[in-house]
């Protein structure tokens, strides 16, 4: 264990950026089915297309 810690050492600081971009990419993809929901239940009721083009 001690010698892989000695490879990873050197690119800990990627290593955090890659988990930290991958969770943020994650986050955002849970986003979507919520901005659907607010176009599709409050927008196009309303024909307010302006709003949905905005979506």
């Amino acid at each position: 264990m001690g010698q892989l810690r000695s490879y990873i050492r050197p690119w800990w600081g990627y290593i955090l950026l890659a988990v930290f971009i991958k969770l943020m990419g994650a986050v955002l993809e849970l986003f979507i089915p919520y901005l659907m929901e607010v176009m599709l239940d409050d927008k196009v009721p309303s024909k307010d297309v302006r709003a949905i083009l905005l979506y």
